[in-house]
């Protein structure tokens, strides 16, 4: 179970750091000793992709014992997704990537591109989460955030409740609740109601760029300014006086 994790982990690493990097498309293989880049052979069948959609071309290696192969994908035009911020499984197992673009969903054999033509209200998606019910959220920056479920949108911002319609992380604590972490402080969603923090009486900093939830149910946010520690009554800090 910790292998298949560790690979599952690793694919996603590997395919954010490839976009990210704006490769040509390419195979990586990877061993228990070391990652290397093989030359490109002879491209496999193209993948399947809607009408609307740019094609993507994928390469391959034979299968051994001793290797995993990882295909990587680039969808045409190349600045598609050639800038890319975050990475998440969906409910179903797909694949979602967020950045300059909008998201993009692969479900290991079609891409689908989902922008302001699709309901996003905004092409910049820094994060995206899963929540309890199988709902995506997808964080923008400048436009707040979008819940989607059964090809139905739902959009919150600062006039719903949201502290900052720039939003730069979130989080599925594990009581449901749902944090964003913006560059004007975090805010707090149960499912009905709001409720934000910010430096001064929360937070080391108002712009948070991370949150994560430990064990004992605890939320840490890593700030411009340190770090903040919320154990569900009081906030602690680390970082300069």
């Amino acid at each position: 179970m910790r292998t298949q994790n560790f690979k599952r982990m690793l694919v996603l690493l590997m395919c954010q750091i490839w976009l990210l990097a704006g490769c040509s498309p390419s195979t990586l293989v990877v061993d228990t000793h070391e990652i290397q880049s093989t030359p490109q052979p002879t491209p496999s069948p193209t993948a399947t992709v809607p009408p609307d959609q740019p094609e993507s071309e994928s390469t391959s290696v034979s299968d051994s014992e001793d290797m995993t192969r990882i295909t990587t994908y680039q969808l045409r035009p190349s600045g598609t997704v050639s800038y890319v911020w975050t990475v998440a499984i969906g409910a179903d197992d797909s694949l979602w990537f967020g950045g300059v673009m909008g998201a993009v969903n692969f479900n290991g054999e079609t891409w689908m591109i989902y922008g302001t033509n699709q309901g996003l209200p905004n092409d910049k998606v820094q994060a995206i989460i899963t929540d309890d019910e199988g709902a995506l959220w997808f964080a923008t920056l400048g436009s707040g955030v979008s819940r989607y479920k059964d090809r139905t949108w739902t959009h919150y911002a600062t006039s719903n409740g949201l502290i900052d319609d720039s939003v730069t992380s979130a989080l599925v604590a594990s009581n449901g609740d749902i944090w964003f972490g913006t560059y004007g402080g975090v805010s707090r969603f149960n499912g009905e109601t709001w409720q934000s923090y910010s430096r001064g009486s929360s937070l080391m900093d108002n712009t948070v760029n991370s949150i994560v939830e430990t064990m004992d149910g605890h939320i840490w946010f890593g700030t411009n300014r340190g770090i903040s520690h919320f154990d569900g009554t009081n906030w602690w800090y680390y970082g300069p006086e």
